[in-house]
């Protein structure tokens, strides 16, 4: 399983002159200020197979600017991170169908210490996808400094 986590363009520090460990950090509240229960808390994934297997006519970048695009979770540029192996004790929860987009994970079992420690040795700016401006096809290597 594929996994890909959306990077917004704001984690990027120019003055540290790399993305912030912010990436990969578990939310406390939904985007309106009310606290996540014990069941919606994780750090929000995306399943790449699940997605060209439920919509095999939609490209990576199409199905993110139609779920995300409007919700404050991704910018312009759209991109995302192609998660490494995740460690063994991270659980991925969520199965296809089962919430409003059927492709959206959680991972469990990833306190913010241990996220944080893995981002900073596993991160790969290498592996962040830029979606082109017409969304179609699954992301391109992209530039940071063109941030």
């Amino acid at each position: 399983m594929e996994l890909l986590r959306l990077i917004h363009p704001d984690m990027y520090s120019g003055s540290l002159g790399r993305f912030t460990s912010e990436c990969l950090r578990n939310p406390k509240k939904h985007r309106d200020g009310t606290p996540l229960s014990e069941t919606e808390r994780g750090i929000t994934v995306l399943d790449s197979d699940c997605i060209r297997r439920c919509f095999p006519s939609q490209s990576i970048c199409g199905y993110i600017s139609e779920r995300y695009g409007h919700t404050g979770a991704v910018g312009i540029p759209i991109l995302y991170w192609r998660l490494p192996v995740l460690p063994s004790y991270v659980e991925v929860a969520g199965e296809e169908g089962t919430d409003s987009d059927p492709c959206h994970r959680n991972l469990k079992n990833f306190p913010d210490t241990r996220s944080k420690k893995f981002f900073g040795k596993d991160f790969r700016e290498a592996d962040v996808r830029c979606c082109p401006t017409d969304m179609k096809g699954d992301g391109f290597p992209f530039d940071v400094a063109a941030l």
